[in-house]
């Protein structure tokens, strides 16, 4: 899957904003302009590129942005390079005296990025489906052991009620953390640690999911399931086990790379999943759908990609050996899976890693 790059114009200077503008228009990039503290902190995760004034500087400077983020001063400066320092900026512009500097820089940026791992081409990817019971649990477990092949990667149990992924995975004896162990409140915690202190399953893709022994709802929460992703994306692909009706649903979405919809070939489905699409899409994150055809569906793949409004990428029949795999030894390898349900999940992969 192939996105236009974003850059992220979040200056309130009257001067500088408009210069700004131009400059990012002419790179061809896709722009979000924006000063809303909200929208800095959903957006710079995932963009290519930040432009900041000092206003803003502080609120993109805290989130670790992926993309090359500039600080700039109106004309005649100077520039503030104890700030530039402190929010981790690539370099400090004046404008417009240095547009052409900048233009040049953004376009290299674009043109030949820092050589980027596999894991960051996809680094977070949500796994929802249109309605319960259509297979997202076990879709999300087949997209991460495919990814951990290629890439290191770590599955993320995002579902507040569910009784646990390691079940499905045949992991529930296998000694690690879970959802209730994971604490934020002495700071932060190193991806190496973290990954190391999850549960593994045979072929060795670490699972955070939620513990049995209590109440499974009280150790998932959004500051923790962001903090998560924010410590692993750098190191690891992460996917997403992710409901629809989980509260968290919007803010979680909004950190990932991309999201996978799992949509029935039905009705009733595809309506859900068009609410649930336009959402996604109002917000800018990308989504993709595969379609799941059952015993009583009666829409086509294509029917499903009008009614919803998204490019449907892989579609998915009844797999009849999954449930008793699941029920017996747990989904314990790639090897356990069926075909046709490897075929599907390479239909998600981003074209790097196809």
């Amino acid at each position: 899957m192939t996105t236009t790059p974003t850059i992220l114009v979040s200056v309130t200077d009257p001067v500088l904003h408009p210069e700004a503008i131009n400059i990012a228009a002419a790179t061809g990039m896709d722009i979000i302009d924006t000063s809303d503290p909200r929208d800095i902190v959903r957006h710079a995760p995932k963009a290519a590129a930040i432009l900041v004034d000092a206003t803003t500087a502080t609120h993109a400077g805290g989130i670790h942005p992926r993309g090359h983020l500039f600080l700039l001063h109106p004309e005649p400066g100077p520039v503030d390079w104890t700030l530039a320092v402190r929010i981790g900026a690539a370099d400090a512009v004046i404008l417009p005296a240095q547009s052409n500097k900048l233009l040049a820089t953004l376009a290299a940026t674009t043109a030949a990025p820092d050589s980027p791992s596999p894991a960051a081409a996809a680094s977070v990817i949500a796994v929802t489906g249109a309605v319960g019971g259509a297979g997202t649990s076990t879709l999300a477990v087949a997209l991460a052991l495919q990814l951990h092949e290629i890439v290191p990667t770590v599955l993320v149990d995002a579902d507040p009620v569910s009784p646990g992924m390691d079940l499905l995975l045949g992991c529930e004896t296998t000694g690690g953390i879970r959802w209730a162990d994971l604490s934020f409140r002495s700071g932060s915690i190193a991806a190496a640690d973290l990954i190391a202190a999850l549960p593994e399953t045979e072929s060795g893709l670490p699972v955070l999911t939620t513990d049995r022994g209590g109440d499974s709802t009280s150790g998932i929460t959004e500051d923790k399931l962001l903090r998560v992703i924010g410590t692993m994306h750098h190191t690891h692909c992460v996917v997403v086990d992710l409901p629809a009706t989980a509260p968290f649903f919007a803010a979680l979405t909004d950190a990932c790379d991309f999201v996978v919809l799992l949509i029935p070939a039905e009705v009733r489905a595809a309506a859900a999943a068009s609410r649930i699409a336009h959402s996604l899409t109002a917000r800018r994150v990308d989504t993709v759908g595969v379609v799941r055809h059952r015993g009583w569906s009666g829409l086509t793949a294509h029917d499903v990609a009008d009614i919803v409004g998204v490019d449907v990428v892989g579609e998915l029949g009844t797999v009849s050996q999954v449930p008793r795999v699941a029920e017996t030894t747990g989904i314990r390898t790639l090897g356990a899976l069926p075909r046709a349900l490897r075929k599907a999940v390479r239909c998600v992969l981003p074209q790097e890693m196809a």
